[in-house]
């Protein structure tokens, strides 16, 4: 009947539309994606270019005054480059967040000991924390196929929260196992 067909047809057209907006959408949704995925990699380039010549300045007058290691000017400069690195660390660890939001984190794979990434990030945490005592246990004989950095950050912020969030627990103890 005319009726009927009339209905199909008006239904025909509310799918239509409905499906034009969803695509309209899914475009713009897109666009958008594609314009945060090149905010990054700018504001990355951007944020870090005077970051480093920042740090080149720092070590080029560390590099003048090498003859000179009391001068007071020494303390100031190694605390300026402490907190070069830091904004650096900080830049990188902010832009693989993004990255890891966009899908577009690469990973460097390398066969690695693990049991010999672990004690490295240890030490290090350790000499960075001296009031803190971090012991290791255990042993692992095992090598992974795992992007070193991204796991040596990841250990580090374990490590880190630790001496962070538990100020009065001085000894942290870190036990690796099968």
């Amino acid at each position: 009947s005319m009726d009927e067909q009339r209905i199909l047809q008006d239904l025909a057209s509310v799918v239509m539309d409905k499906m034009e907006l969803r695509i309209a959408a899914l475009r713009s949704i897109a666009r958008e994606a594609e314009r945060e995925k090149e905010f990054v990699a700018v504001a990355g380039h951007e944020l870090r270019k005077p970051l480093n010549n920042l740090l080149l300045t720092i070590q080029v007058m560390q590099g003048e005054l090498e003859d000179l290691p009391e001068h007071p000017a020494q303390k100031w400069l190694a605390k300026a480059h402490t907190y070069t690195t830091d904004m650096g660390t900080l830049l990188t660890e902010l832009l693989d967040v993004a990255r890891a939001g966009q899908g577009t984190m690469k990973l460097t794979r390398v066969p690695l000991d693990l049991e010999q990434l672990v004690a490295d990030v240890v030490e290090q945490v350790q000499l960075l924390n001296p009031s803190h005592s971090i012991s290791l246990s255990g042993s692992i004989h095992s090598f992974v196929m795992a992007d070193r950095r991204r796991l040596e950050q990841g250990m580090t912020n374990l490590l880190t929260n630790a001496v962070k969030y538990a100020p009065d627990s001085l000894d942290i103890h870190v036990e690796i196992s099968q």
